[in-house]
């Protein structure tokens, strides 16, 4: 397997890190295909949680702010780049809480839990009073509210290859 120069620089040994593209976008390759680039969903986004990433595409930056959602992005898209049915899961991610989470270092951190309106992220006491996050994917939207508030970095929010 092959990777890019730029995957390379950047740590993706394996060539397995996409963007995350806004919600409801189609595919990686359909999406830079016909993406125009022009940055409406990027000016427009009330979260500002879009940013011109590598190529001019729009991508997601979860470091001040989540997503509700709210579909703005795919309303002033003039191209064909996101799913007809708004209905659908918006996107597919992996996240996952870090070892360097500092509740699982005896420091008592319940931020990223108090960010999430789905109750995704629940913190389970172990003996010594110590509390464990624990994830339930199932619950989890990928909104990224838990990302930006995490005093460590401990969360990770990846996009799956192959966006539904």
């Amino acid at each position: 397997m092959s990777i890019s120069r730029f995957q390379f620089l950047r740590g993706d040994l394996n060539g397995s890190r996409v963007a995350i593209r806004p919600p409801w976008s189609l595919d990686e390759t359909t999406f830079t295909e016909y993406c125009s680039r022009c940055g409406d969903c990027v000016k427009q986004c009330p979260e500002n949680i879009l940013e011109q990433g590598r190529g001019g595409f729009p991508q997601i930056n979860f470091k001040g702010n989540g997503c509700t959602f709210c579909q703005v992005c795919v309303e002033v898209c003039k191209e064909q780049v996101f799913k007809q049915d708004l209905t659908e899961l918006p996107w597919l991610l992996n996240v996952t809480i870090k070892s360097n989470c500092v509740s699982q270092h005896g420091t008592v951190c319940q931020v990223c839990a108090e960010q999430c309106e789905t109750e995704a992220i629940r913190y389970r006491y172990v003996m010594g009073g110590s509390q464990i996050p624990e994830l339930t994917p199932d619950l989890c939207t990928g909104c990224g509210y838990c990302y930006g508030t995490c005093p460590t970095n401990a969360i990770e929010i990846i996009q799956v290859e192959g966006n539904l």
